[in-house]
């Protein structure tokens, strides 16, 4: 869900993270491994734009922690009452923890309570919150410690929402289990399903993003389907219904990226402009008000975009040069322009964060991370439960740097 870390169809588009990054979900919330992080340059030097070919840690935010993906190997902070750090143990941690005896993991998602990733050699694993069958493992045991997927195979990337999650196959079609009571499974049913079942009629799958009870797909002919929840218009379609099985999104076309927060969702566009649509009631969709918009809205200002990422009523975009803005809720310093507590509490349109130039970035519920172009990874928003991974548990209203 949070990133909104959006899916990527087969191993060689893997380069593209997509997710954010939620559900918020987001994010995103699905970071793809890559190697050769750069020392940081020192901070007394001025921000440079992103360089071909340096690479690094990949981020996946989601409720209220957060997981690095690095090496093929997983690290995980923040909110723990779930066991969604994955590493045996439901206590929180404020600093990276390894997620033991997994390896060789090619994607990664977060939700709200639990975790999922996808592993290289086609199969999936989940851990953290289960009251829905969001584990996929034919139970609803929450499980501090991957399990395996039951029934996955060729599965490309995996992506988690509020309560759900779905995977996207080699034969570029969906499977998704867990909580159905939106039809946000695409069945066709409201049924929970506590192990895979395939979204009807859906193929030709690019990439995946899940809210909190929705979920879209960006189709390889650069339209986009959703289904699920719509009461704010998260399905884009202007009906306000929600749907069981995939609808278009109205009016989009030549869409290159995708992602959903908790009630809303954005596309890239191949001009380079972004446009959104569902919940605003934080001026997440960034047009400047604070109206909902059930079919998609251009965010004006913002060109050059090579990805968009959301939250909670929270939305980031990375432009080409590595500039990042982000708009919405900021009572937490979740925006990063080192605001919070502030009168209104929100942003409604984009404002860039000054002094980073980001490679990579994912959104979660109330706290974001980019990698920079020099592969440090730094973090900013609401610090409750450690989500940050500074060791401090202070909100932080600009990027702050972590290691591990």
């Amino acid at each position: 869900m949070r990133d909104h870390l959006a899916l990527v169809v087969p191993c060689m588009l893997f380069a593209v993270f997509a997710i954010i990054a939620p559900t918020s979900l987001a994010a995103c919330r699905r970071a793809h491994s890559e190697e050769g992080v750069t020392a940081p340059a020192p901070s007394a030097n001025p921000p440079q734009p992103p360089k071909k070919g340096v690479t690094g840690p990949m981020l996946a935010l989601g409720g209220a922690h957060s997981c690095v993906l690095e090496g093929g190997v997983v690290r995980c902070w923040g909110a723990n009452v779930n066991g969604q750090l994955g590493n045996g143990t439901h206590l929180d941690l404020a600093r990276p923890s390894l997620v033991p005896s997994l390896e060789g993991v090619s994607t990664l998602s977060l939700g709200v309570h639990h975790t999922c990733a996808s592993l290289t050699d086609g199969t999936a694993r989940c851990w953290g919150a289960n009251g829905s069958g969001q584990l996929g493992d034919n139970s609803r045991v929450s499980r501090p410690n991957p399990v395996q997927v039951a029934a996955l195979h060729a599965v490309t990337a995996i992506e988690c929402g509020g309560a759900f999650s779905c995977a996207l196959l080699l034969d570029t079609t969906v499977r998704c289990f867990g909580q159905n009571v939106q039809g946000q499974l695409g069945d066709g049913t409201s049924k929970d399903q506590r192990a895979p079942v395939a979204v009807r009629g859906l193929r030709g799958v690019a990439e995946l993003a899940l809210g909190d009870a929705f979920a879209c797909a960006r189709i390889n002919d650069g339209t986009v389907k959703c289904w699920g929840e719509n009461e704010h218009g998260e399905l884009g379609d202007g009906s306000g219904a929600p749907h069981r099985d995939p609808m278009p999104v109205s009016g989009l076309k030549d869409v290159i990226q995708l992602s959903a927060g908790a009630v809303h969702a954005c596309v890239v566009l191949a001009a380079g402009t972004v446009r959104c649509w569902g919940a605003n009631i934080m001026g997440e969709l960034g047009d400047g008000t604070q109206l909902d918009h059930p079919t998609p809205v251009d965010v004006p200002g913002l060109t050059g975009i090579a990805e968009v990422r959301l939250g909670r009523h929270l939305s980031c975009a990375r432009r080409n040069d590595g500039t990042t803005a982000c708009w919405g809720w900021r009572a937490f310093g979740q925006t990063g322009d080192g605001t919070w507590h502030a009168t209104p509490e929100f942003l409604a349109i984009p404002r860039t964060i000054e002094g980073l130039v980001a490679a990579h970035l994912a959104v979660g519920d109330e706290h974001a991370c980019a990698r920079d172009v020099q592969g440090a990874v730094r973090c900013w928003g609401h610090d409750e439960r450690g989500q940050l991974g500074g060791g401090s548990r202070e909100d932080r209203p600009l990027p702050t740097a972590i290691s591990w």
